[in-house]
């Protein structure tokens, strides 16, 4: 049988479908399994023992991009495409793929801009299933399995690199790798660097600061703030080596944002400084111990992507932030 999953981004959203995709891997181990990915989340999805083809997703690129995809897709008669992701572009790879059957989100339960027009299977969303994790995995409802028996825990292996404990300052004692960067679309997130600085120092710690493309700026503020504790890495070239530097660290902490899943998923404690977003659906999760902290605001959850007066992030206090670090580490 020749499956294809498709999730195209985001990198939190792209770790939280590994379970749906490892879940077909155990029912069908001689299955050809494959992945359609944007292209910069694609170095992940090759880390994963349960993918055996990674079909990558130009975006950049315009339509050339579009139509190099689905030549791509032609090449391979699928027998099942699985759109996990829910929007008008999956639901184009979901019906290009050519597969007979096509499972998807139902409307207003996953599916937008018309994405239910591209699938042919749309099981119900059961009510456990409010975590996105949740419910990725109830979509293999239609193919006969038993979804709530299957593990919901997002899991990677680090590849080999360099890590935080070696970039961090000489010393004794955890290391804690702070990323304190959010990406514009999910700007409403953000978390000042000035109070990841000062967690930084309450907790007296070694702390190292990663980031992205156009973020380090961002990462040298939460260093300057940190009283001296903390080094700021050197850019991961690529998703590979950002996961290698993650899980040498002893806690993660950031905002809601892809790498603090990414290192959810490699084992590593995590804390998580939410806003706007519901953390019943959004948490991280992995096999180590995580904590959200969150303001108590009437306003939240909400799903606004701007905001005026953004309470429910200003209102976390670094004191509360470094409690729950104290905790895990």
């Amino acid at each position: 049988m020749r499956i294809l999953a498709i999730r195209l981004g985001s990198l939190g959203d792209v770790v939280q479908a590994v379970p749906a995709v490892r879940a077909l891997r155990l029912a069908w181990p001689r299955a050809r399994i494959g992945w359609a990915v944007e292209e910069r989340y694609a170095g992940l999805v090759r880390l994963l023992p349960c993918v055996d083809e990674v079909v990558v997703f130009e975006r950049e690129r315009g339509l050339p991009g579009v139509v190099s995809v689905l030549r791509r897709l032609r090449e391979v008669r699928w027998d099942v495409a699985l759109d996990l992701h829910g929007n008008l572009r999956s639901g184009v790879v979901t019906r290009a793929s050519g597969a007979p059957l096509r499972v998807g989100f139902p409307r207003g339960r996953g599916a937008r801009e018309g994405n239910w027009l591209f699938t042919n299977r749309r099981p119900p969303m059961p009510a456990w299933a409010r975590h996105k994790v949740d419910r990725g995995l109830s979509r293999l409802a239609a193919l006969g399995l038993e979804v709530d028996t299957l593990d919901r825990v997002p899991r990677l292996e680090a590849p080999a690199g360099p890590t935080a404990r070696e970039l961090a300052a000489e010393g004794e004692g955890p290391v804690v790798v702070v990323h304190p960067a959010v990406s514009a679309f999910g700007a409403i997130k953000r978390w000042p660097p000035e109070r990841f600085g000062e967690v930084i120092r309450l907790l007296g710690t070694r702390a190292v600061v990663t980031h992205g493309p156009g973020e380090r700026a961002v990462a040298e503020a939460v260093a300057a703030a940190s009283g001296g504790r903390a080094a700021v890495a050197p850019r991961a070239a690529g998703l590979g080596a950002l996961a290698a530097l993650l899980a040498g660290g002893d806690l993660v902490l950031g905002c809601d944002t892809g790498p603090v899943h990414l290192a959810a998923a490699l084992g590593v404690a995590t804390v998580t400084v939410f806003g706007p977003k519901d953390p019943e659906t959004y948490a991280p999760r992995g096999p180590g111990p995580h904590r959200v902290v969150h303001a108590d605001v009437p306003c939240r959850p909400c799903a606004r992507r701007r905001c005026y007066d953004t309470i429910c992030t200003s209102m976390v206090s670094p004191r509360a932030v470094a409690v729950a670090c104290r905790a895990l580490l």
